[in-house]
């Protein structure tokens, strides 16, 4: 699935991590175990196999999020959408064997009624929390918490 290219925020980022795709993937998709690592997420939980249509729930900052898997390529592209106060968002994210590690891309869009009121205040935050994201799934190659058995 692409984000919405018309929509008035979007936003990319990627971070390049010295560890295998295999790796991050498999931690990645942990999704119950995303409060573990992930700053602002307090909650999650994923009850069925990981398929696109399957559903999710996760708690961010205090916001109760439902999503839904757009579209799933193990080792390469997890993508969802949820609907939050109002606003439409898909989250896509992109895992490249680069060099001797991988690069993950993070992409998102989002639409609706507030984001047209809050534009700067969504933009700057959606930024900050993306790359929060990254910066969080990077450190877990760094303790060595990637390793999945």
């Amino acid at each position: 699935m692409k984000i919405n290219e018309q929509a008035p925020l979007q936003i990319k980022k990627q971070l390049y991590i010295q560890a295998s795709i295999h790796e991050i993937w498999q931690f990645f998709m942990q999704i119950n175990n995303w409060p573990d690592w992930i700053p602002g997420v307090t909650e999650a939980r994923m009850d069925k196999k990981i398929n696109a249509g399957a559903g999710f729930y996760w708690k961010q900052r205090d916001i109760v999020i439902r999503s839904e898997i757009a579209e799933i390529e193990p080792y390469q592209f997890f993508s969802w959408t949820d609907t939050v106060l109002g606003t439409k968002v898909i989250h896509n994210w992109c895992f490249y064997p680069f060099r001797s590690g991988t690069l993950v891309q993070a992409e998102q869009s989002i639409e609706g009624f507030l984001t047209y009121i809050y534009w700067k205040g969504f933009q700057r935050k959606l930024l900050e929390e993306t790359h929060h994201w990254l910066l969080a799934l990077q450190s877990q190659k760094e303790i060595g918490a990637l390793k999945v058995g």
